[in-house]
């Protein structure tokens, strides 16, 4: 195929504005919830899952939060007194900052 490709590397809120404008004719994003109201709305035909997130903890072997074997890693008595810092992300219309603060309000409930 004599086919040329654009891409516009951009967050998540920004990719699905581009294709609500008509602006791009596929979309790459990781936010089920924001890609399935896209489809409801109409401005898609088709989602496909692509691939998925993997989230891993990182921290020192002698594990102080005891996490290794803790089968619910959202365990509130590990997370900062400092609520603010989960909310990392620069751009708040990011998958990455939705997750955080989603994690952030289950853990602080």
């Amino acid at each position: 195929y004599n086919v040329k490709i654009d891409v516009i590397a951009v967050g998540t809120g920004k990719a699905i504005r581009l294709a609500k404008n008509g602006d791009v004719d596929v979309v790459l994003v990781h936010a089920p919830k924001a890609e399935f109201k896209f489809i409801e709305e109409g401005y898609g035909i088709e989602r496909l899952s692509v691939m998925q997130n993997d989230f891993v903890i990182v921290g020192p072997e002698i594990d102080p939060a005891n996490l290794k074997y803790t089968q619910n890693r959202v365990y509130t008595p590990t997370l900062p007194k400092n609520r603010d810092i989960l909310k990392t992300a620069k751009n708040r219309d990011t998958y990455n900052h939705r997750y955080n603060v989603l994690i952030s309000k289950k853990c602080y409930e």
